[in-house]
């Protein structure tokens, strides 16, 4: 049987910064493959490796999460391998995919609004703000993340690098209940030293100018610290 690709979680191309202690896991067949009959998956947290043992099932799509929950930033080493009809033995394992936790309680936020450090007129279009701040990096980064959201929109940069590739993040939410928020991997934008770290920030649905015939602002609110909330979880070697 040829070889399976590896596991994904939820709906996230990389299972980086998942928003469930629980993820469920989902897994492709090869086209020449048979049904499946049967699945076992085998999860690696530090050197401690559990599996489910063989289960009869024909589910692989969203199965449910099988070892305890994920804790806040915690990293998950997934891999599947299948029995299928037509054949006695079990597959290979899969190359191995990562379920990595992104901060799963409003307590792991620990950062101050940033926003333009001028006086606004709430009523007129604004300029967007940029914000920048300088750091120091005194040993190697084994690993780093970047977390922001905003009442706005952002556009994140590390050392004069844009990190990511997405636009008008973190997007639209209903902004008195809940805020979207965005994870990303920076370990190789840092080096030892000094490095800066800023953001274009943008009015979005929050407070731009939306609708017809002039449209409306300030639909959600007016204040000009627009985040993004950052807070970098840094592992050192």
């Amino acid at each position: 049987m040829p070889s399976l690709d590896p596991v994904t979680f939820e709906r996230s191309p990389d299972g980086l910064g998942l928003g469930s202690a629980r993820p469920r896991i989902s897994w492709k067949l090869p086209e020449t493959s048979g049904a499946q009959r049967a699945c076992e998956l085998e999860l690696q947290r530090a050197e401690r490796v559990t599996t489910t043992g063989r289960l009869a099932s024909q589910e692989r799509y969203l199965v449910p999460w099988p070892g305890r929950p994920l804790a806040s930033r915690e990293r998950v080493r997934v891999r599947v391998r299948v029995w299928t009809e037509g054949t006695q033995f079990a597959s290979d394992w899969s190359e191995p995919a990562w379920a990595e936790a992104a901060l799963l309680d409003p307590g792991d936020w620990l950062a101050r609004p940033v926003g333009g450090a001028w006086q606004e007129d709430p009523s007129s279009d604004r300029r967007p703000a940029r914000v920048r701040r300088e750091f120091t990096v005194r040993r190697p980064v084994v690993s780093a993340r970047l977390y922001a959201t905003a009442h706005g929109v952002y556009e994140a940069e590390i050392n004069g690098r844009r990190v990511g590739d997405d636009a008008l993040s973190p997007g639209w939410t209903v902004y008195g209940r809940r805020l979207h928020y965005r994870t990303y991997d920076v370990t190789n934008y840092l080096t030892e030293g000094t490095n800066a770290i800023g953001a274009w920030l943008g009015d979005g649905w929050y407070r731009g100018r939306l609708g017809f015939n002039g449209g409306a602002r300030n639909i959600y609110g007016t204040d000009h610290h627009q985040q993004p909330v950052r807070r970098g979880s840094l592992r050192r070697s």
